[in-house]
């Protein structure tokens, strides 16, 4: 089931982006001191609280068996055709 989560799951979210991208980092070999920016470094409780907090931004994740199995960050942006 997808679903809005609360503030509370954030520490889990944190964990399953991070392990997530970390295999990423690993098959192109980033690294915390060569792309420090990369999601697998840059994912913090921290910055997801202050997304949630500050930004109001929508944050939904896919359960399965009360356990998060995918994290996804919703933000709505107006877009314009430019032709």
């Amino acid at each position: 089931m997808i679903r809005e989560i609360n503030r509370s799951e954030i520490p889990e979210c944190v964990v399953l982006i991070r392990e997530s991208f970390l295999t990423v980092a690993n098959e192109f070999n980033f690294t915390q001191t060569n792309a420090p920016g990369f999601t697998a470094f840059s994912t913090s409780n921290e910055r997801l609280y202050w997304q949630y907090d500050n930004e109001n931004r929508k944050m939904f994740a896919f359960f399965l068996k009360a356990k998060s199995s995918a994290t996804i960050h919703c933000c709505l942006e107006k877009t314009t055709n430019v032709n």
